[in-house]
């Protein structure tokens, strides 16, 4: 029997106004960030990767036909007005009802594939059993997130929870700490300053 498939959602579609123009149009690895990351996780062997978008971009942007060919599927949030969690509850309606479970992600996470693997291969070992996966990096959460199909019926409300982290918070009884030594995993770009940071700090190491 074939392994059920897990999703990813990236989100991406904020404002961006500290950034001064779109977060999924950075260049991160000589590629814009939408694609670097959305390429990781298929890599990784997950096929279901879900971005959130702009509305502008799907009025007869280049970025989301790059992304329909590379099968990355651009989706609007159709929830805007609750932000992230609006992303979110977005995502998890397109999942498959077989999905085993989602990857959650900002736009400006510098995950390495390493890691995902990891994550997805835990996941798969528990996946009778109610989960949610966050990595640990010097006691701070850091992204992606993972959580079981147990908990669609309540990302689909997330915006009650007033967000990701109380309702994982909620849950803390199911939550595994992915011990991370990864600093990349606790990166948020929100600004230029930042992220000419991170370009530069890449540009001396390994992208992955």
């Amino acid at each position: 029997m074939p392994k059920r498939e897990i999703g990813v959602l990236i989100a991406a579609a904020g404002a961006s106004s500290r950034m001064g123009f779109p977060k999924a149009l950075m260049l991160i690895d000589g590629k814009v960030a939408a694609i670097t990351l959305a390429e990781k996780f298929l890599l990784a062997k997950l096929a279901q990767v879900f971005i959130t978008l702009p509305d502008a971009f799907f009025a007869g942007g280049t970025l989301v036909k790059q992304l329909e060919k590379l099968r990355i599927f651009a989706i609007k949030n159709r929830f805007a007005t609750y932000g992230y969690a609006g992303s979110i509850m977005s995502g998890v309606k397109l999942l498959r009802p077989s999905s085993l479970g989602l990857f959650i992600t900002p736009i400006d996470s510098s995950v390495k594939i390493t890691l995902i693997r990891l994550m997805r291969d835990i996941a798969y070992c528990f996946s009778s059993r109610p989960l949610i996966i966050v990595p640990d990096c010097h006691h701070k959460a850091g992204h992606p997130t993972y959580l079981s199909h147990h908990f669609f019926n309540e990302l689909l409300l997330c915006h009650r929870y007033l967000g990701l982290n109380r309702l994982i918070e909620h849950h803390k009884r199911h939550v595994l700490k992915l011990a991370s030594f990864d600093d990349n995993t606790l990166i948020n770009i929100n600004d230029q300053q930042t992220w000419l940071k991170v370009v530069i700090a890449k540009n001396k190491s390994q992208p992955l």
